[in-house]
């Protein structure tokens, strides 16, 4: 009997289908290899035996059976061995993991596992692992609440996949759209599907990481670059408007109008720097009471406004946000609203939907203003950009921060033609999960 049946009879029997088998060849050749994987073989170190290889092998079934709370010494864990966060309390389904890695490039990884979302957070913080593979539905967290917290918990600390037992094509897409880089379903017993996911996962995740270290770095050049404007500006501002009480005439007219163009280039600046400081905010999603939120932002723009509105907000659903963010978007949107709004009657109105199939719940604001031509809708929402109403009262950044800050959020903002006849912005995004009560911006912190 050769290696390979033997194998394929130690397995047969109930229980030992998981067990984890080393097989030790003098043989590199692909066709060897490749035939040992098939039959299920979970290390293939081949001799004369690369000691750190060796190690990594046995360290890794050490693991497995830890999860399985078998006794084995494990070696101690070194920084040479990048980390897979593996969160999954079901054994078998962990069992099965462990084996898929094992046939993959990925098997001299650690696989490190948490059986719940809380423990998951906490391994997060003490390995910083390059990979987490999530399944949904955990002891401490139902599945509409994992894909709740999933941005929030990881961020773009770890890529995520998504891992999970539903086939559903809704919660693959919802899953992806909070964040994951990828959704499969457990089971299927696919070890190059898998590698091919996770490798992919980890590409995706350092260029996003990187996409964001260079926002931070642009950012921080804008807000750096703003102060060093402002202070020489607000020097030849408080100059020329000397100049305008001590000459006359042409003279006069001149430092006005240096007053006049030093004043919108501070404006400009002001926008620049709001645009800066939107992605600043340490934002802590939670169900949010849009009610509540919608009101507090349309009090503010109604106190600021120089003429009478018809404001009206319908029954809005909850949603998950950062509250204060959430109203920093709404009072944007509201006081553009208001500003073009029909001059002679202006009306605003706030309406909202759930999406229970896609996990979503949508946000309306309305007004009965000239509207967007359709061919501008993208181009609003980009900075400094007035669609050519000059005359208009504004910079053209506050659609620019508004789609920052619903991105940040895992959200989406576009632009329809409204009812009323003007434009109407849509926010999406995520809905609490079912059971969830809404609670109050002042609390939303809570997840």
């Amino acid at each position: 009997m050769s290696g390979l049946e033997f194998i394929g009879e130690l397995r047969r029997p109930p229980g030992f289908e998981f067990v984890p088998v080393v097989v030790l060849s003098a043989s590199d050749a692909e066709r060897d290899r490749a035939t040992a994987y098939a039959s299920r073989v979970d290390s293939y170190p081949v001799k004369p035996l690369d000691r750190e290889g060796f190690q990594a092998a046995v360290r890794g079934l050490c693991l497995y059976w830890g999860s399985l709370n078998a006794p084995c010494p494990t070696p101690p864990m070194t920084a040479t061995h990048p980390v897979i966060l593996a969160v999954e309390d079901d054994d078998e389904h962990f069992a099965l993991l462990v084996r898929l890695l094992r046939r993959t490039v990925l098997h001299e990884h650690l696989v490190v596992r948490a059986s719940s979302f809380s423990e998951a957070v906490r391994l997060l913080d003490e390995h910083d692992p390059l990979l987490v593979l999530l399944d949904l539905g955990l002891p401490d967290s139902t599945v509409r609440d994992t894909l709740d917290r999933l941005h929030h918990a990881f961020g773009e600390r770890s890529p995520v996949v998504v891992m999970s037992g539903l086939d559903e094509m809704h919660l693959g897409e919802e899953a992806i759209r909070r964040g994951a880089m990828d959704y499969l379903v457990k089971g299927e017993d696919d070890s190059r599907r898998l590698e091919r996911s996770l490798l992919q996962a980890v590409e995706r995740g350092k260029l996003v990481r990187s996409l964001h270290a260079r926002n931070r770095e642009l950012d921080r050049f804008a807000r750096l670059v703003s102060h060093d404007l402002k202070t020489p500006l607000s020097t030849i501002m408080f100059q020329a408007s000397m100049l305008t009480e001590r000459l006359d005439g042409d003279e006069a007219v001149m430092a006005r109008g240096i007053v006049d163009d030093c004043s919108s280039m501070a404006d400009i600046i002001d926008s620049l720097l709001s645009y800066a400081r939107s992605v600043e905010l340490n934002l802590e999603p939670g169900v949010v009471n849009t009610d509540q939120v919608v009101s507090e932002a349309s009090s503010l723009v109604q106190a600021t406004g120089d003429h009478a509105v018809d404001f009206a907000a319908a029954s809005l659903p909850p949603v998950v946000a950062d509250a204060s963010a959430l109203r920093q978007a709404l009072q944007n949107l509201l006081a553009n609203a208001y500003r073009f709004a029909d001059a002679d009657a202006p009306v605003v109105r706030v309406s909202g939907e759930s999406d229970a199939v896609r996990g979503v719940a949508l946000l309306r604001v309305e007004d009965n203003g000239a509207g967007i031509d359709p061919s501008l809708h993208e181009k609003a929402f980009e900075m400094f950009d007035r669609l050519g109403r000059d005359e208009a009262p504004g910079m053209g950044v506050g659609l620019a921060i508004v789609r920052r800050l619903i991105n940040a959020m895992s959200g989406r903002v576009w632009i329809e033609r409204s009812n009323l006849g003007g434009a109407s912005l849509v926010i999406e995004l995520p809905a609490p999960g079912a059971g969830v009560s809404a609670v109050s911006s002042s609390s939303a912190a809570a997840s």
